[in-house]
């Protein structure tokens, strides 16, 4: 966008000398816009003034469910849900799936019970009892991303979406006008053993903002949990 200043240099006078100056920069995690000020000065003196405005927008994804539980799968099957991406932004997101490590649990405090005085089974036993009256050992899941497929691990999807409550609604489709519709996903969960598997896998953006979805499901050897 440009204003004129006052004394614009007409006929056959040249600019002489020109001066940028910034007037506000303003950001979030999605924006940044700068506003600033061209000046011309000419040789007699006038000057004539432009005003600047510069935007850099960042892309961003959103998925749902973006965490899904695929309950007991016997081992030899295999169970697919739908996960939705949207982009909510006026800029094209390119994404790559990427597995992320699910952290290490932190390993339990041991005390010495002989510091304490307790040497026998039989004050261990009361005091294990006593610390944790009823409790079982808990159960760490198996992160392990291979029993889990996407359809896509990657592509470039334009924006802005339609939301991702919409995601159904036939009328909303790109052909009838409105917005493309959220990228749809097919994840398949194929349990190698009996075990309780947790993966977490993030969608990231290139120069943009990223998401993260949580899959889980437990393999089970009961064979009236197969398809058919």
């Amino acid at each position: 966008a440009g204003e004129g200043g006052a004394g614009g240099g007409g006929g056959d006078e040249a600019a002489c000398d020109t001066r940028v100056s910034v007037l506000d920069v303003s950001r979030n995690r999605l924006k940044m816009e700068e506003m600033g000020m061209l000046t011309v000065l000419f040789n007699n003196g006038s000057e004539q003034h432009i005003v600047l405005r510069s935007q850099l927008l960042r892309p961003m994804v959103v998925a749902a469910p973006s965490v899904h539980s695929f309950g007991s799968v016997f081992t030899e099957d295999f169970v697919e849900t739908t996960i939705h991406v949207a982009n909510p932004t006026a800029v094209e997101a390119r994404w790559v799936l990427k597995h992320i490590v699910w952290p290490k649990p932190k390993p339990r405090v041991t005390v010495d019970m002989s510091s304490l005085g307790i040497t026998d089974d039989e004050g261990l036993t009361s005091l294990a009892a006593a610390a944790s009256p009823g409790s079982k050992p808990e159960e760490v899941p198996v992160d392990d991303p291979s029993v889990f497929t996407f359809s896509s691990h990657g592509g470039s999807l334009p924006g802005p979406t339609n939301p991702l409550d919409v995601a159904h609604v036939a009328a909303l489709r790109q052909e009838h006008g409105g917005r493309p519709p959220p990228l749809p996903l097919s994840v398949t969960f194929q349990p190698k053993s009996n075990v309780l598997y947790r993966c977490r896998f993030r969608f990231v953006v290139q120069r943009g903002q990223g998401f993260e979805v949580v899959l889980s499901g437990r393999g089970s050897y009961r064979e009236e949990l197969a398809n058919g």
